[in-house]
């Protein structure tokens, strides 16, 4: 895709707005938990691989996990580096997986060369992607998703410092087993996630707004990579890998790599989408007036 050269960035991205509500809407009124093949393809999301091991090999790349050259290995069991072992196979896991990842990634973080060129991180204001009701009334507390028959919630948010990456990230923690298809609790947070990302005024030259999502299912969890491309929102879905404790420390410091993740890939480009019907209706609306 070209680099943005052109006024017309603005025009291209409500359009994408627009599809990406669209599918927001055909997506909270299924009522399935998760979605097949057809599904997708009705939608308008292409699934791709991802492999947590070498990215590179499967698709786009969007993010760059913290490599193991600069960060040898997480020394478990050292301060707040701790493995726990669930107390029982249920879902309430979730919340300790992800403090165990979120501290080993702080701690990469920590041991990473000031000036070094990696992506700053801060906490994002969610709530202001929910402000058009889209059935998350407390994102920071479990709710019952509308038309799902588990409870669900995000978690964890965060955006690149700098406006020069429109990245983000966030956790889902999800009430329910994991299985291969994507479940609905997936998607919507990538599709509101994403939109609102590109309503941003600070971003006027990027088109293209990576997320990044670890999902938790209990005890199992993956990673997620969405964008739009300007045709299809393509997800990038990783295998899915034991988080319980101790036996599982390599999984968690893979996904604490990828958590502590560098921006990455070309955001400052021009999507392949039509705008000639918006023209068209701003043009209608001024002989109007």
């Amino acid at each position: 895709m070209p680099a943005i050269t052109d006024p017309d960035s603005g025009e291209r991205k409500k359009v994408v707005i627009r599809r990406l509500r669209s599918m927001y809407m055909m997506v909270k009124q299924f009522k399935p938990s998760s979605f097949g093949d057809s599904d997708l393809t009705r939608l308008g999301i292409k699934l791709l691989p991802l492999d947590l091991t070498q990215p590179a090999a499967t698709g786009p790349c969007f993010y760059a996990p913290v490599s193991e050259n600069e960060v040898p290995g997480v020394p478990w069991g050292t301060g707040r580096l701790k493995l726990y072992e669930p107390e029982a196979e249920d879902n309430k896991h979730s919340y300790r997986a992800l403090g165990i990842i979120e501290n080993a990634s702080r701690w990469m973080g920590s041991q990473l060369k000031p000036g070094s060129g990696h992506t700053e991180w801060s906490d994002t204001l969610l709530t202001r992607c929910y402000r058009e009701d889209p059935g998350i009334p407390n994102a920071r507390a479990e709710y019952l998703a509308g038309g799902a028959n588990y409870n669900w919630s995000v978690n964890g948010d965060v955006e690149a410092y700098s406006v020069e990456y429109p990245h983000c990230k966030f956790h889902i923690l999800q009430d329910a087993e994991a299985e291969e298809p994507l479940r609905r609790s997936e998607i919507l947070p990538i599709l509101v996630f994403m939109r609102w990302r590109m309503s941003i005024l600070k971003y006027p030259q990027h088109e293209v707004f990576p997320v990044l999502v670890i999902s938790h299912f209990g005890i199992k969890g993956r990673i997620l990579i969405a964008h739009f491309d300007g045709t299809h929102l393509c997800i990038q879905k990783s295998d899915i890998y034991d988080l319980r404790g101790g036996e599982d420390a390599k999984n968690f410091e893979l996904f604490a790599r990828w958590r502590a993740s560098d921006a990455a890939g070309k955001t400052k480009v021009a999507l392949p989408v039509d705008i000639k019907p918006l023209k068209t209706l701003a043009v209608r609306g001024f002989a109007c007036g």
